[in-house]
């Protein structure tokens, strides 16, 4: 099993972008757009972890990746307000946006890489001791 797919966070991006300089309407098409294709992205985050992790470990693996997602939910309106009101904008709120889905995409081909099933193996006890 291998689980590798960008297109969906860089295409996020490129409609956020998009977005932000077209016209009312077209823009919610986009943003409803960005939105479907970001939420492509999300399903192979949960394979990779639990492929990663294994059975034993899949639990802490997916709660830590939660805890990141919320962190980042968190801090993402606060900065968008600080944005909106500094710049009066919300361009650069969506450029900011597609900039973390463009780092996103990058860490998954550079730092990730292909995934592929990892075969966890227990040592039995008579085994660690030497």
């Amino acid at each position: 099993m291998v689980v590798r797919d960008n297109r969906g966070l860089t295409l996020a991006g490129i409609l956020l972008v998009f977005s932000a300089l077209a016209p009312t309407n077209l823009c919610i098409i986009l943003l409803l757009a960005a939105s479907f294709s970001g939420g492509t992205a999300g399903g192979h985050i949960w394979a990779a972890s639990q492929t990663l992790a294994g059975p034993r470990l899949a639990g802490t693996w997916t709660g830590f990746q939660t805890f990141v997602g919320n962190f980042a939910e968190i801090l993402a309106p606060a900065i968008t307000g600080f944005v909106v009101d500094h710049t009066g904008k919300f361009l650069w709120a969506f450029v900011i946006t597609a900039m973390f889905g463009w780092v996103g995409t990058l860490s998954w081909l550079v730092v990730v890489g292909p995934i592929r099933q990892v075969e966890w193996t227990q040592l039995r006890p008579s085994e660690t001791s030497a």
